[in-house]
């Protein structure tokens, strides 16, 4: 669990160095930790909260599309938006196969 510690302190870092607690230089965010900024907005947008319904999956990767080199690490996005389109497709075919 020590290697997430950093990621979760800093998880509101911007990639071009302008978030907090600390306000990392671009390169010096570009760890293992900077995936899990991405990762938080994604889920944050993609979940109903007390204050406003989820965001369609469209609309969250536009926005982390749309933040991309300014708040998140263009290639963690890039990464990330194909995994999760992977992911979507494989859910999709899992749904189709195993009745829930």
């Amino acid at each position: 669990m020590r290697d997430i510690v950093p990621g979760c302190y800093c998880h509101h870092e911007a990639w071009d160095g302008s978030g907090y607690p600390r306000a990392c230089a671009p390169m010096e965010s570009r760890s293992s930790a900077a995936s899990l900024p991405v990762a938080d907005a994604y889920d944050a947008m993609t979940t109903d909260r007390a204050y406003r319904q989820a965001l369609p999956h469209v609309i969250a990767c536009g926005e982390l599309e749309r933040c991309s080199g300014t708040q998140f690490d263009p290639e963690i996005v890039r990464v990330f938006l194909m995994h999760i389109e992977e992911h979507r497709k494989l859910e999709l075919l899992a749904s189709h196969i195993v009745p829930r």
